[in-house]
């Protein structure tokens, strides 16, 4: 597998599948909202942060604030 295949492989896995299974936690599980889709973010974070040499720490700080704001909605 080429390198442009994997990075493609693990960008559709982090912003589609991932979430998706959150939601469907969500659903079955009764987890909330927010919780169960952070969970698979950040799961997510390891697998896209390499990919993003020059700044993974970018990521990280957006998903960061998305967590914080996931948690400020559940109160």
């Amino acid at each position: 597998m080429s390198e442009l295949q994997t990075r493609s492989i693990t960008v559709l896995v982090t912003l589609v599948i991932l979430p998706i299974a959150g939601i469907i936690g969500y659903v079955i599980g009764g987890l909330p909202l927010a919780l169960s889709i952070e969970i698979p973010l950040l799961v997510a974070i390891f697998p896209l942060a390499p990919m993003l040499k020059p700044r993974p720490n970018q990521l990280i700080t957006r998903l960061t604030a998305l967590l914080i704001i996931g948690q400020i909605t559940l109160i």
